[in-house]
């Protein structure tokens, strides 16, 4: 396949690119070239490199593209906070026009636990109570940006159970979940250890530093939205 790989010259791109060449895929980068100077273990491997800005990229620099691997972002806090609004959108914004360009779907699943003992059509209106208004949000400003959404809710024994079913019913390139040191609050360390070596897409964990002990609720959601 013919790959377009943002973020190509940085800290994941250099990995990235070989692996994918090893692979058997034609590789175009997509890179300021904001690391040029950097050392790294191995030199980046010589590949054809787009000089765009992700603000600016268009549909026309994917014609003929098969997939976009998507890892350029301000990717630090420090770096991050010198100018929020810039970091909003290079990592939010240009992320989302990038996403048109490339005419993907967004599909934000609620995974929802049913116990044991009741049958997984059983309503639980406490999970969707809480679980709703988080899609309607993100329904809602995915949509504003012009971006297609089908969201979905998945049922299972459990969170991965949950996203098992899932992911044979549906098909992703792109996986975005979060961690949790409490399987009960969500997916777990093993559930993502599992994911990652069953599920061969491309996969973003999030985790939240040690010291952020904030949940995701209703009203985060529609601030930040």
């Amino acid at each position: 396949m013919k790959v377009v790989v943002t973020g190509t010259g940085g800290y994941i791109g250099v990995e990235m690119v070989p692996a994918l060449r090893a692979a058997g895929h034609e590789v175009i980068g997509l890179d300021t070239g904001l690391f040029d100077e950097c050392d790294f273990a191995s030199p980046p491997d010589e590949v054809p490199v787009l000089r765009v800005d992700l603000r600016d990229v268009t549909a026309a620099h994917l014609a003929g593209v098969d997939a976009v691997i998507h890892l350029a972002a301000l990717s630090n806090d420090p770096l991050s906070d010198l100018n929020p609004n810039i970091t909003y959108d290079i990592n939010l914004h240009a992320s989302v026009r990038l996403a048109k360009a490339e005419h993907a779907i967004i599909m934000p699943a609620f995974l929802a636990r049913v116990p044991m003992n009741l049958p997984l059509e059983t309503a639980l209106p406490v999970q969707c109570a809480r679980g709703m208004p988080l899609l309607e949000a993100i329904e809602q400003r995915a949509a504003s940006l012009g971006v297609p959404v089908d969201s979905r809710v998945g049922r299972g024994r459990s969170a991965r159970d949950a996203l098992r079913k899932l992911l044979e019913q549906e098909h992703f390139d792109r996986i975005i979940v979060s961690a949790d040191e409490d399987p009960r609050a969500g997916l777990g360390y093993e559930d993502l250890r599992w994911l990652l070596e069953r599920v061969p897409v491309e996969i973003l964990i999030l985790r939240p530093a040690p010291q952020d002990t904030r949940r995701i609720s209703i009203k985060a959601v529609m601030g930040h939205f």
